[in-house]
């Protein structure tokens, strides 16, 4: 979640930096939203991989 806050606020700085003329600005927004985005992404996978796992592991030590 606050990966992608973070994304939406520079995602929502492009048009803005854009219609001002701050072309430079705009890019750097953007590919600092789609950082943000990507990270955010690779973590929460990353995040429900491992929850996956210990859920599995918790069933299986049941078994025993």
């Amino acid at each position: 979640m606050p990966f992608g806050i973070i994304a939406i606020v520079n995602a929502s700085n492009v048009e803005s930096r854009f219609k001002n003329g701050d072309y430079e600005g705009a890019v750097q927004s953007s590919k600092d939203a789609k950082k943000w985005v990507t990270i955010g992404f690779w973590s929460g996978l990353a995040f429900l991989i491992l929850y996956g796992g210990l859920n599995v592991l918790s069933v299986l030590s049941d078994f025993n």
